[in-house]
């Protein structure tokens, strides 16, 4: 087996980055969040589960982070 070979199988094998979070919220593990854009002051980020409040807004870009390794 040549080195390209198993390069090709081990990139078959390992999932993309959207394949692990994707941005529409299809991942059933993470059903019902909704995230707001990151974008704008620290005050104005949130992270919500159903409606409430996941995390206080200073940590929610560091709580994405930590969910997604």
């Amino acid at each position: 087996m040549t080195a390209a070979m198993t390069m090709a199988i081990v990139l078959l094998l390992v999932p993309s980055a959207s394949a692990e979070w994707p941005m529409d919220g299809g991942n059933s593990e993470h059903a019902g969040e909704q995230l707001t854009p990151l974008i704008g002051p620290a005050n104005q980020w949130e992270v919500t589960v159903n409606g409430e409040l996941l995390c206080p807004p200073a940590t929610a870009y560091s709580k994405l982070y930590i969910g997604t390794s």
